[in-house]
């Protein structure tokens, strides 16, 4: 099943990687939720990452990797950085420029899991931890230092931080804030 739709604003589709935390019966996949369309598996060529951080109640991370696949479309794929995402992020991070096929699936004991195969369908040597050591809070330091991330505060548009790869789109202008502003308690809604 191809992940893509015909028309698309510039060839880009933008796609949610769903994995829910382990244990759990359901299996993850890939969603375009413009068209309706689920699979668990994308291919071609991975052209960046960056993150982004909601900012509220509870801080998310997610992270976002582009594969342009064998239709030229650009597939903007993104997902919480959680238990059941990381093993396809661990694959993903020192991959960038090359062929890539991701497959995500359940795995026996019930765990949302995934693999990153290259161009001849071996499975990446160059992971970015070693399998049995990833550290969830490492590859979001990656992806600050070397990929970029965006910062987002609730509802509000985002607002650029700091991207070596940031999406065309991202404000050129932008300042990264000082470590000094606090977010005020005041200014979130419970």
């Amino acid at each position: 099943m191809a992940l893509k739709k015909e028309s698309s604003n510039e060839n880009k589709t933008y796609i949610d990687y769903i994995a829910e935390q382990w244990p759990t019966d359901n299996t993850p996949y890939f969603e375009d939720k413009d068209e309706g369309v689920k699979s668990t598996n994308v291919k071609g060529v991975l052209k960046e990452i960056y993150g982004a951080k909601t900012i509220g109640k509870h801080t998310v991370r997610s992270m976002t990797f582009v594969i342009v696949d064998w239709d030229g479309d650009e597939l903007h794929i993104n997902g919480s950085l959680v238990q059941g995402t990381k093993d396809v992020f661990n694959g993903l991070l020192n991959n960038v420029g090359n062929t890539v096929a991701v497959g995500i699936y359940l795995n026996g004991n019930k765990y949302p899991t995934g693999s990153v195969r290259n161009e001849k369908g071996d499975f990446v040597d160059n992971t970015f931890f070693a399998f049995n050591e990833i550290d969830i809070d490492g590859m979001w330091a990656e992806i600050e230092a070397n990929h970029g991330f965006f910062l987002k505060e609730w509802e509000d548009a985002r607002i650029f931080v700091d991207a070596k790869n940031a999406p065309k789109n991202a404000p050129k202008d932008a300042e990264k804030p000082s470590k000094e502003e606090d977010i005020s308690v005041e200014n979130i809604p419970f």
